[in-house]
C-alpha cells in the first residue's frame, strides 16, 4: 500500500518475508522485500524532515500575517514518530512588535506528535501480534538508538481503541435521540458471569462430542433414576423443565443477519487480589456485534453490553434497515429472551430471535466445568447432551441434567443454572440440524467455530486481559474490519454507515 503521512508519499518495504510468515500478519507497510535492499531509505528521511519544517514554517507565516508587526523566528525543534523513526525538524514561533511571543508551533503541537500511517501500521500489527512481536516488526525500520518500546505500542493501541470506542458511543445516542429512541438498559438485569474456582474452562471442540451430533439423541432419559441431589431443588428443576417449549420453524430464509456475541476472557485485575482469592477465576468482557447483509459485513464493538446494543439501534436505524425487508430478520445471541423488545420495536414481527449454535456450546462447557468434578464424566456427559440440544429437545436435555449422579456433581447451583438457562432459552433453540441442512442461517460461528476469529485469536493462549486493554484491541479490530481506522486516523471522526452507503 502507499503511505501518507503528514504530507509524505513514498512506497517503503515491509517486514522481511520470514517474520511476516512467521506472525502470519498482513502486509502492513508496503511489498515484503529484503531489509538489507532498502534503498532510498536515507533521502525518505530528508524529504520528511523537510516537509514537517515547511509546514511548521507556512503555520507560523500565517499566523504572523495577521499578527501586528509579525515575524516568524527559530524556536528549536520538535519530533514526530514515523514508521521509519523519530524524526527531529525545525520548529517556529511568531512574536509582535513588543517581541512577545504569540504563537508557538512547540506549543501548539505539544507532546510527541505520531503521524497517521505510523499509527495505521501499528495497529494493523497489533491485531495480529503480541505488543512484543509488535515492536520487533515496528522496529525492523529503526534505529538502535530509536527503538519503539513494548509500552508504547501497547499504549497507542489502547489510546486509539478507547477513543473510536467512546466517539461512536456518543455519535449512537446522538442518533438514538434523533429519533426519539430511549438509550438501553437492556443488559441492566444480566445474571453476573459465573466464576470457577480454580477450574479451567477447556475446550469443548472434541471429535467425540461432534460426532455425537449425527446420531439421533437418547430418547430413555425418563427410565433414569434420580439421583439425591434432586431433593432439595427438584421444585425448583420441575418447574423450569415445565415451562420449556418448542422453537417455531422459519419459513423463509433471512436477508439481514445480526450476531451479538460477549467475547469473554481471562480478567485481570487492577491490583494483586487477597490470598484467599487467588484460586477464583476473573473475567473481562465486551460485546461484538456483527451485521451482515448481501455482500458486507459491519462489526460493532462496545465495552459492555448496553453500549454496543445502543450502537446497534442507532446503525440499523441511521441505515434504514429496520424498514421491514421481504426476506425478513434473524438476530443470533447467547440470550436472545433479553432482545425481544429491540427485536419487536427495530424490526416489528419480521425479526426471529435465535440463540447461536457456537455461544451455545460455550455456555454449556462454562456450566458445566464449574458444576462437575472430573473431566470424563462431563465428556461422557456431553457426549449424550450436545445431540438432544443439537435437534431442539430442550426437555429432554434438561431432564437429562436432573438425573446426572451425586458422585459427579460438584456445584449444584451451575447444574440447576444449566437447566433454568437451556428452559428459559427453548423458544429461540431450533432444530440445528434441519437448518444446516436447509442452508438457512445457522451462522459463521457454526463452521469456522468463532465468528469473531480477527478480534477473538489476538486474545487467546493464556494472557489475562484488563477490560480497558481488551475492549480497546477489540474496538481498533472493528476499525480494521470496517475500514475505518484510515479515515478516523487522518480526521478524527467515526461513523455509523453501512459499507457502501453514499453521504
Amino acid at each position: 500500500m502507499r503511505l501518507t503521512y503528514d504530507g509524505v508519499d513514498k512506497e517503503l518495504g515491509n517486514v522481511d518475508a520470514e517474520v511476516a510468515k512467521r506472525l502470519q500478519v498482513p502486509v502492513a507497510i508496503g511489498e515484503i522485500v529484503d531489509k538489507e535492499d532498502l534503498v532510498g531509505l536515507d533521502e525518505v528521511r530528508l524529504e520528511m524532515i523537510e516537509r514537517c519544517t515547511k509546514k511548521a514554517k507556512d503555520w507560523a507565516v500565517e499566523r504572523a500575517s495577521f499578527t501586528a508587526g509579525g515575524k516568524v523566528v527559530l524556536e528549536g525543534t520538535s519530533e514526530v514518530e514515523t514508521i521509519i523513526g523519530r524524526i527531529q525538524y525545525e520548529s517556529y514561533k511568531v512574536i509582535d512588535i513588543l517581541g512577545k511571543v504569540r504563537y508557538s508551533y512547540k506549543k501548539y503541537h505539544s507532546g510527541l506528535i505520531k503521524t497517521s500511517a505510523f499509527l495505521y501500521n501499528l495497529c494493523s500489527v497489533a491485531t495480529n501480534a503480541s505488543f512484543r512481536d509488535t515492536a520487533y516488526i515496528m522496529n525492523i525500520y529503526r534505529s538502535e538508538s530509536d527503538k519503539l518500546p513494548v509500552s508504547t505500542a501497547h499504549s497507542a493501541v489502547n489510546d486509539i481503541g478507547d477513543s473510536a470506542e467512546e466517539a461512536k458511543f456518543r455519535l449512537a445516542r446522538q442518533i438514538l435521540k434523533s429519533y426519539a429512541i430511549p438509550a438501553s438498559n437492556i443488559g441492566s438485569d444480566k445474571p453476573e458471569v459465573i466464576e470457577s474456582e480454580g477450574v479451567e474452562l477447556e475446550p469443548l471442540v472434541d471429535e467425540a462430542i461432534e460426532k455425537s451430533l449425527l446420531a439421533e439423541p437418547s430418547n430413555n432419559i425418563d427410565e433414569m433414576p434420580k439421583p439425591q441431589w434432586m431433593n432439595d431443588v427438584q421444585a425448583e428443576v420441575e418447574e423450569a423443565i415445565s415451562h420449556v417449549s418448542v422453537a417455531p420453524t422459519v419459513d423463509k430464509k433471512a436477508s439481514l443477519f445480526i450476531y451479538i456475541d460477549e467475547v469473554l476472557i481471562d480478567g485481570q485485575a487492577d491490583t494483586r487480589s487477597e490470598e484467599t482469592e487467588k484460586s477464583r477465576r476473573k473475567y473481562s468482557a465486551e460485546t461484538v456485534i456483527h451485521i451482515t447483509k448481501d455482500d458486507w459485513t459491519y462489526v460493532v464493538c462496545g465495552k459492555n453490553f448496553d453500549r454496543a446494543m445502543d450502537m446497534l439501534v442507532a446503525f440499523v436505524w441511521s441505515n434504514g434497515l429496520n424498514i421491514p425487508v421481504s426476506q425478513g430478520v434473524e438476530i443470533y445471541a447467547e440470550d436472545p429472551a433479553q432482545l425481544k423488545s429491540f427485536a419487536t420495536h427495530s424490526f416489528d414481527s419480521q425479526a426471529t430471535l435465535l440463540v447461536d449454535w457456537a455461544q451455545m456450546k460455550n455456555k454449556v462447557n462454562e456450566f458445566l466445568s464449574s458444576g462437575l468434578k472430573r473431566c470424563k464424566p462431563r465428556k461422557d456427559l456431553l457426549i449424550r447432551l450436545m445431540p438432544l440440544i443439537w435437534h431442539g429437545q430442550t426437555e429432554d436435555a434438561c431432564k437429562l441434567l436432573a438425573r446426572i449422579p451425586d458422585k459427579f456433581i460438584k456445584n449444584v447451583d451451575h447444574i440447576v443454572g444449566l437447566i433454568n438457562y437451556l428452559s428459559k432459552q427453548s423458544p429461540y433453540i431450533p432444530d440445528y440440524s434441519v437448518r444446516k441442512a436447509n442452508g438457512e442461517g445457522y451462522p459463521l460461528s457454526t463452521d469456522d467455530g468463532e465468528k469473531d476469529a480477527p478480534i477473538s485469536k489476538r486474545k487467546k493462549g493464556g494472557m489475562s486481559w484488563s477490560k480497558t486493554g481488551s475492549a480497546s484491541l477489540a474496538a481498533v479490530s472493528a476499525l480494521l474490519i470496517n475500514q475505518e481506522l484510515e479515515g478516523y486516523l487522518v480526521n478524527g471522526k467515526v461513523t455509523l454507515d453501512m459499507p457502501g452507503k453514499k453521504v
